[in-house]
């Protein structure tokens, strides 16, 4: 039984899709963040399946350098993601 690369790779490969805007992607996001609070980016990329790795990955490094989002290293491969407190200071803005 062959096993085409897209069925074996769904969450990589996503050209059958319409391109979301970014601001889609963020109210998405944001929107997944509140339901959940913390998790993996992984967990995020899973949640959002309408959505390729590479545009979670740019919406999150996007608003984690607009000091929306918390992005840490959780383990050697993977990040958490949370949304920023409001009030919170962000390092990068100092």
């Amino acid at each position: 039984m062959e096993v085409c690369e897209r069925e074996a790779f769904p969450s990589c490969i996503r050209e059958d899709r319409v391109s979301q805007s970014p601001c889609e992607i963020e109210s998405a996001l944001f929107g997944e963040l509140q339901r959940k609070g913390l998790c993996t980016l992984e967990d995020l990329v899973r949640a959002l399946p309408v959505y390729s790795w590479n545009q979670v990955f740019a919406a999150v490094d996007r608003l984690s350098r607009e000091g929306k989002l918390i992005l840490r290293r959780s383990t050697r491969f993977d990040y958490l993601v949370s949304i920023r407190p409001q009030g919170a200071c962000n390092p990068e803005q100092r």
